[in-house]
């Protein structure tokens, strides 16, 4: 579990709804209680504010981060994801993404590649994509970013094929992501739900870092294009089951130390 990862996590769950920037001495602690020590956590801080995640500012003799526009628009991305508590409706129909251009660096098409796997394109080639999820918005921005928006074109349609699920799982992992799926109610489903507010706190953000993985591998495939044994439901009740059990008593956590990080400024 590297410290970069887990403070996405930690942000994403703990301190998107509050306006104020989070002291370092409050993430630093949080963080030590999931096993990350005080240099990593500033040496992760660091490193991604560098990469434009986050920005920081002085108060006194602390330190304190916030994230940026863009740190701010990614992370509810993957929240409206990770929070949900049904399947995407679907229309039926598929969209398909191509890039008139002759070449990128490898580099640059791994970086593309991530991302576009993220919001849920499928490759079909070197430069096209398929997706049954109307995600353009997010399309866009990476397109923008990427300085290729000028260079890409959209379809959208409906497949001309009796079976919709057999040609998705030809692009999604759909046996890979069913076992995982099965992997984390095995893993989460023994948990106690009768905490301490530190291993209440240690247990739910290890728990929603672990239903975030799941983000980069199943961009939320339609309940019509997986089989019926699919145990992304299942584990989807159990990920919400314990998650609410644990999410007043590691709110007073964080708050506890929120509230000594303050006292410090």
């Amino acid at each position: 579990m590297s410290a970069r990862s887990i403070l996405f996590t930690l942000f994403g769950d703990a301190f998107m709804q509050r306006p104020d920037p989070i002291p370092l001495a409050c993430t630093t602690a949080l963080l030590q209680t999931l096993d990350i020590g005080p240099e990593a956590a500033r040496a992760a801080l660091s490193r991604t504010a560098r990469e434009g995640w986050f920005m920081s500012e002085r108060r006194g003799r602390q330190s304190f981060y916030r994230l940026t526009a863009r740190g701010y628009e990614r992370l509810m991305q993957a929240r409206i994801r990770i929070y949900r508590k049904d399947d995407e409706p679907w229309d039926g129909g598929f969209t398909i993404l191509g890039l008139n251009v002759p070449a990128l660096a490898p580099s640059i098409r791994r970086r593309l590649m991530r991302e576009l796997t993220f919001v849920g394109w499928a490759a079909l080639g070197p430069y096209q994509w398929a997706t049954p999820l109307v995600r353009h918005e997010e399309t866009l921005d990476i397109l923008r970013r990427f300085d290729l928006e000028g260079m890409a074109w959209i379809m959208n349609g409906a497949l001309a094929t009796p079976d919709p699920a057999s040609w998705a799982a030809h692009l999604y992992p759909i046996e890979f992501l069913n076992q995982r799926y099965r992997d984390f109610i095995r893993e989460w489903s023994p948990s106690s739900v009768h905490l301490s507010e530190a291993e209440s706190f240690r247990h739910r953000i290890l728990l929603v870092h672990a239903w975030r993985k799941f983000l980069f591998i199943d961009p939320g495939l339609p309940h019509a294009l997986v089989p019926p044994n699919f145990s992304r439901t299942k584990a989807r009740a159990l990920f919400h089951y314990l998650y609410e059990h644990w999410y007043d008593s590691a709110n007073a956590y964080i708050e506890h130390h929120l509230a000594e990080a303050l006292l410090l400024s």
